[in-house]
């Protein structure tokens, strides 16, 4: 089974086109979205006809970092929304960064980029979404 829509949320305009890219050519799901910011996605999340069921956000971000993203996703629309698990995706290489990461009820996963498409495909459609 495969996710039905994905958001990435990232402010690196090159790494977005990439995993636009990727996605599109691995034909993941129905639905890609992208942002450059974590405001412009809480906006987003309030404003979509479909809400993401897979969120991928950078945690360095200078408006609203991933951190602060994650915190008001959970606080906002979690509890109506518990499907919807979100993957970091980082150039941290921090242990204080991925354990505090690893503290949200929504995170499963805390990932250095750039993250290879076999393992982008294992965790939005395997590990996930095959339950």
């Amino acid at each position: 089974m495969s996710y039905q829509h994905l958001l990435l949320i990232d402010d690196d305009p090159d790494v977005v086109t990439l995993y636009t890219i990727l996605v599109k050519k691995m034909e993941l799901g129905h639905c890609f979205s992208a942002v450059h910011s974590g405001a412009t996605g809480l906006r987003y999340l309030l404003e979509t006809q479909r809400f993401p069921d897979v969120i991928l956000v950078d945690i360095d971000m200078e408006d609203v970092d991933g951190f602060e993203f994650i915190t008001r996703f959970e606080d906002e629309f979690y509890d109506s929304f518990p499907q919807t698990i979100v993957i970091i995706l980082t150039n941290s290489m921090k242990d204080s960064d991925r354990k505090r990461a690893m503290e949200f009820r929504s995170v499963r996963e805390f990932i250095s980029k750039p993250i290879m498409s076999n393992r982008l495909r294992e965790l939005i459609v395997g590990e996930y979404h095959a339950q």
